[in-house]
């Protein structure tokens, strides 16, 4: 495997072969572990450079990082003062169509708290939160409700 979200938190070894030619010309495919690895890092997005090392040898290749959640625009439509509530539009961009559900959580009260999705966009007209917000955190699941990547928090105006 060699793409991954910003916040995967471990490299996956699958289908990865690792073949040593030794001084005699004999060729062997190595055991390839966790602890053959360094350089995996998916704290921010971009191409990344990963080590294998076996016996004091190094073999590298890149691997990918990217947003789960690539755009999170959120633009203030409406202060509703009586009610103490304010209303945003909001636009959402996903890295792919595996990700099929994001989840909006605030500091306060936020609606609607999930959004579907069918495509990697989507505008949603309509978001109400209690005016004390100031902050929403969006989470991307998959079709399990699984999370997908590392959550992005989007600071309000």
């Amino acid at each position: 495997k060699t793409s991954y979200y910003v916040g995967d938190s471990s490299i996956s070894l699958t289908g990865l072969v690792v073949r040593g030619t030794y001084n005699n010309g004999t060729v062997k495919t190595e055991t390839i572990t966790s602890s053959n690895i360094s350089g995996f890092t998916t704290a921010t997005s971009g191409t990344k450079t990963v080590t294998v090392t076996v016996s004091g040898k190094t073999a590298t290749f890149p691997i990918t990082v990217v947003d789960a959640i690539s755009k999170s625009l959120f633009t203030l439509t409406k202060n509703i003062d009586i009610l103490k509530l304010k209303q945003y539009s909001a636009i959402f961009e996903v890295a792919d169509t595996s990700i099929k559900t994001l989840v909006l959580t605030g500091n306060g009260g936020v609606s609607p708290g999930q959004i579907s999705l069918t495509a990697t966009s989507v505008t949603v007209a309509k978001i109400v939160m209690d005016s004390t917000v100031t902050e929403i955190v969006v989470k991307a699941l998959d079709a399990n409700g699984n999370q997908v990547g590392a959550t992005k928090t989007v600071t309000l105006n």
